[in-house]
């Protein structure tokens, strides 16, 4: 039986991923230091792809440090 992709387990390089674009978040002043420390803490937490998606909702794709919206 197919699952969702938010019900499979991650792995630690998902986990690493995702520390990756909470650390860039902070540099380019999107996150502060607080939230940054909650969310890392809960990406190594994470279990499943849809607890990591979570932490990145509210964040834009890939490196946007030089765009104009």
């Amino acid at each position: 039986m197919a699952q969702r992709r938010e019900e499979l387990r991650v792995a630690d390089v998902d986990r690493a991923f995702v520390a990756d674009r909470l650390k860039a978040a902070v540099d380019e002043g999107r996150l502060g230091l607080g939230e940054y420390d909650e969310r890392l803490r809960d990406a190594y937490a994470a279990r499943t792809y849809g607890d990591l998606d979570r932490l990145l909702l509210d964040l834009p794709d890939g490196d946007q440090s030089g765009a104009v919206v």
